[in-house]
């Protein structure tokens, strides 16, 4: 990671939470953080020790920080007295308005910086296609494909539960690793997408925040070789008899996927190469 590449995220980071007010009234019934989509200096300096050095260390075979006091105290008081209930339905409703922000923020700087190209929704029909594709706007042509994913509460206990060397901040990032994601995968597969499809986190956290990304095959490994968690099932995950809310989950590490930069750089190079 370079001083610049984080500066772009971290200025990309702050057009997508430009409208704060706006972002919050969406998720106020899940009880955000104070620094709910605040991004500011201090934000910037967290993202570079928790991230950029830390994928530095990783690759140095040295420790990666394992806390931040600034923030953990008031971040562990926050989410273990209000833990907001799972409900399935709600979460969805939540989800869409999210990914419709998303995609408008995307097409704002497309308008601005690459007006060849639109962010569409991929999966009209429901049928475990990824969720998001961004194509040329006069051929027609899926530059990539993306699933989009929200995370803006870390999961506390997760090295009580999954595994003694994560940390929170560092795989927060869950997956719903039911047969819905090994149905999507052999379809991005057998549809030749491996190399053209990424799973996208908009990552919101009191010690960082951004947005990252891995490709479906990191997707895939992690799936056949990492701890895998299930969750306790709770009322909000039925409707009725039916179960909507998916237990079982894998954790894609932080310090393995790719920044915000690195995202809207590869579509561009990609859109820009025959």
């Amino acid at each position: 990671m370079s001083l610049q590449t984080d500066k772009i995220s971290g200025q990309l980071y702050m057009w997508l939470v430009d409208e704060r007010d706006k972002l919050l009234k969406i998720v106020r019934l899940k009880y955000p953080h104070e620094t709910q989509f605040q991004f500011d200096l201090a934000d910037f300096e967290s993202y570079q020790s928790l991230y950029s050095q830390g994928c530095i260390n990783l690759s140095m075979g040295n420790s990666i920080p394992k806390n931040n006091t600034k923030y953990c105290n008031n971040c562990r008081k926050h989410f273990y007295t209000k833990r907001p209930k799972i409900e399935t339905s709600v979460d969805i409703k939540i989800g869409l308005q999210l990914e419709q922000i998303f995609k408008n923020s995307l097409n704002d700087y497309f308008a601005k910086y690459e007006p060849n190209l639109v962010c569409e929704k991929a999966d009209e029909e429901r049928l475990n296609m990824p969720d998001f594709k961004i194509c040329d706007r006069e051929t027609g042509k899926v530059i990539i494909y993306f699933e989009f994913k929200c995370i803006f509460k870390p999961f506390l206990s997760i090295a009580k539960h999954a595994d003694p060397n994560y940390m929170c901040y560092s795989h927060s990032m869950t997956l719903d690793s039911d047969v819905k994601l090994t149905t999507q995968l052999e379809l991005i597969e057998s549809k030749g997408l491996s190399d053209r499809t990424v799973y996208l986190y908009w990552y919101d956290l009191p010690c960082i925040k951004g947005i990252f990304w891995a490709p479906s095959s990191l997707v895939k490994e992690k799936l056949d070789s990492t701890v895998q968690y299930a969750r306790n099932i709770v009322d909000g995950d039925y409707e009725g008899e039916t179960k909507r809310g998916h237990t079982d989950k894998i954790y894609l590490p932080l310090h393995e996927m790719r920044d915000f930069s690195s995202f809207v750089g590869k579509v561009i190079y990609d859109h820009k190469t025959p």
